[in-house]
Order: C-alpha cells, then structure tokens, then sequence
C-alpha cells in the first residue's frame, strides 16, 4: 500500500514538473484585412501544431461569428469574414474580429475620424495584448507587404503600442518582409521589399506546412480570381527553399549623445 501511495505522488509530480515545462506558447499575428493571413499562411499553420496561434482582424466591420456558411447574396463583409473563418480553420488558428471598418478617410471632409478610429484601435489592441500575453507578435512593416495603407497603419499602430508600454523584449514584434531581390520595387503591383541584411529572422517550413497555407488560401475564392489562385499554386511550386522572413523589432540600450 505504501508503495502504491509513492507511485501515485510521483506520478502527480512528474505530470506537474511536465506540464510546466510543456507549457504552450502563444502567437499573435495582427492584420488590417481578411486574406492578409495568407501571405505567411506556411508560418502560421507550422507554428499552429506548437503553440496556440490567434489573428486579429482589424478592419472587416461586421461580426459573422455564428455563421458557418455565407448566405447567397450576403454582404460583402459577412463574405470576407466566412472566407477567414475557413482559412482559419485550415491553418488550425484562432480569429479575433475587431469590426473596427475601415481606417482610410477623407482628410477634408472627415478631418477627425481618423483620430478617433485609430484612438479606439490603440485601445483595442492593447486590451488583446494584455489578455493573450503573446510570446510573439508578427504584423507589417513600414513596407507595408503590398504598401496597402491600412496594412502601414496596423502595423505602426502595434508598434507604437508596444514602444509605448516598454514591451520590445516582453512581447518580441515580428514584421513579415520580402527580400530584395534584382527586381525593382512596385508599391502598387507587387510587394514591399526591404534589403535581405534587415530581415534578421527566417523561419523554414516544410511541404506540408505550403499544401496548407494554398489550401487556406483557396477558402479566398470570393476575393481571387481563379487565375490568381492558380498564380499563387505555381509560385508555390517554383519555390524550392521554403523561407519565409521576418524583421524583428530590436532596440539597442546604448544610449547616445550625437548623432554622428
């Protein structure tokens, strides 16, 4: 009986001792739109069998959240957040819907709501990143992957949040780059490429973690056309080395007195 008793306790112990040192590791990736996950869709779904992976969609203005399939004629938003919700699903990640709408507005005519709309932002997101306590966080960079503007403003705005509250080393900030290559740089067209010797971090993954990320991007068939699916299914294919980039936001504690 005795022994039995000692098995039990150590058993208690072992488990305890395991589950501290398993403890799972929490990413948070936030975004402007739906769809902008698929750019790094390998690094999420390879990170989604280690850690628990959250997106935060900032933009898209309606929350669909019961909704499973998208009714014939629908709004567009409830389209776009049922095409996320599928992605998600396939990336085995969780979405967080902020129904913020958009963050681009006439200087003129709407000199304030800019302010105001990002101000509730700001708010927003800190609550998300005080609640999830992310052992990273990946969003855009200046660069903007395509230079869409929201993109630039979701990322300078998580940024400024975590400069603003002293995290840099408590929660590491990743932005997702593409490397320069010899092609010039298309703001409009293409994306926004920073030289390779700033993108600090590369992250590989494998053929299946790619099968994946197409997959999920395939749930966007209401935003791509089927050439721009089969585009992406090629690019895919002609890529052999299976990295993707990231910059991640480091600051010195050196501190200086000139400039020069």
């Amino acid at each position: 009986m005795r022994l039995l008793i000692l098995l039990i306790i150590s058993t208690f112990i072992l488990v305890g001792n395991s589950n501290g040192q398993g403890k799972t590791k929490t990413i948070l990736a936030i975004f402007a739109h739906t769809d902008d996950e698929s750019s790094i869709g390998q690094v999420l779904t390879k990170y989604s069998k280690q850690a628990k992976v959250y997106i935060i969609y900032v933009v898209e203005d309606i929350d669909t959240s019961n909704l499973d399939i998208t009714p014939t004629g629908d709004s567009i938003n409830h389209i776009k957040i049922a095409d996320a919700k599928c992605s998600c699903k396939k990336l085995n990640v969780q979405p967080i819907f902020l129904g913020m709408g958009r963050l681009i507005y006439d200087p003129i005519k709407k000199p304030t709501e800019y302010y105001i709309k990002t101000k509730k932002l700001k708010a927003a997101l800190q609550q998300k990143i005080k609640e999830l306590k992310p052992d990273a966080i990946i969003t855009f960079g200046p660069d903007g992957d395509s230079g869409h503007p929201e993109h630039r403003i979701v990322g300078s705005i998580t940024t400024e949040i975590i400069l603003y509250n002293g995290w840099v080393e408590r929660y590491p900030l990743y932005y997702a780059g593409w490397p320069k290559e010899k092609t010039p740089i298309d703001q409009i067209q293409g994306t926004g490429e920073v030289d390779k010797k700033y993108l600090n971090v590369e992250i590989h993954f494998s053929e299946e973690d790619k099968v994946i990320a197409f997959e999920a991007f395939t749930c966007y068939k209401n935003i791509f056309s089927g050439q721009e699916i089969q585009d992406r299914k090629d690019a895919d294919a002609a890529d052999k080395l299976n990295i993707f980039y990231f910059r991640q936001l480091v600051i010195s504690n050196k501190r200086k007195t000139d400039l020069f």
